[in-house]
């Protein structure tokens, strides 16, 4: 199965559904009976290898108590909180260009310029 190509729309989808599930102490199917889907759904979506229709990411939405807006802020703050304990670890492990693409726009979003040395030295590694 080919994966598709992975946006900071869906990797904040991936992270807002996971949230907002673990808050709720629910597992992936309890979810996915609440939201009307299959577990294996729910799975590809907090994995990241499917792109959800806009009815299932309402339903998603729904079944956590949550609009669809609210789920994607919430995967925004945990990228955001993910991204910052990456840098201040200083543990840029980035396996692909498209790591460090999506840890770049997180760290120009929070107006943080004084972290992009250190990502543009990651990036320069990553090229070597």
């Amino acid at each position: 199965m080919k994966r598709p190509k992975e946006n900071r729309a869906s990797v904040t989808l991936s992270l807002g559904v996971q949230m907002a599930r673990v808050c709720l102490g629910l597992n992936k199917l309890e979810l996915s009976n609440r939201a009307g889907c299959s577990a294996q759904h729910v799975t590809e979506i907090e994995g990241r290898t499917c792109n959800p229709s806009q009815k299932l990411i309402s339903e998603l939405a729904d079944a956590v108590g949550k609009t669809p807006a609210e789920l994607y802020q919430l995967g925004e703050l945990k990228l955001e909180e993910e991204t910052l304990e990456i840098v201040r670890k200083r543990r840029l492990r980035v396996r692909s260009r498209q790591d460090l693409e999506v840890i770049l726009e997180v760290v120009r979003h929070l107006h943080r310029p004084h972290l992009l040395t250190l990502i543009e030295a990651a990036k320069k590694q990553l090229n070597e």
